[in-house]
């Protein structure tokens, strides 16, 4: 076992966690490893300790107060690149599934009638993907404009 190796498995264990036999017996062969480890779990042990990490002055608010206040809050979600492909994906196979080699093998096995339940299929395919597309976006509408129009 590489040292690189060792010191990411010891990493990756969740705090008092049994060392894997694999890891100790590279530990036991390893001194530089097992300095390592060793002035880890001493910082770690010291970073526990109330005394250390106490501090005069409250800085919780002030910090929340910059956090409310920045707006670089991190997006969660689906890029646009993403859904415009996804929906120009669903349109062409709407629009080519006729010219494909399995529709034709679809036919032979299902006779002729696989037509109208496929594109009834796919219709539902592009209705769900315009509603989930429009209820993600739902910020973007002005509700001005909404509320204008249902007054008129």
């Amino acid at each position: 076992m590489r040292c690189r190796t060792a010191m990411t498995i010891y990493d990756n264990l969740d705090n008092h966690r049994e060392i894997p036999l694999s890891l100790s017996h590279h530990l036991k062969n390893c001194l530089n490893c097992s300095q390592e480890i060793y002035l880890t779990q001493t910082v770690i042990e010291d970073g526990v300790r109330e005394e250390s990490i106490a501090c005069e002055v409250d800085v919780t608010r002030s910090v929340m107060n910059i956090i409310e206040l920045s707006e670089n809050h991190a997006k969660c979600g689906i890029s646009g690149l993403k859904w415009m492909s996804t929906g120009i994906l669903i349109l062409g196979s709407i629009v080519f599934i006729s010219f494909s080699k399995n529709f034709t093998i679809l036919q032979d096995i299902f006779s002729f009638n696989i037509e109208l339940p496929l594109y009834i299929v796919l219709g539902v395919a592009i209705s769900l993907y315009t509603s989930f597309f429009a209820g993600t976006h739902l910020n973007y509408i002005n509700t001005d404009k909404i509320s204008k129009f249902i007054e008129r």
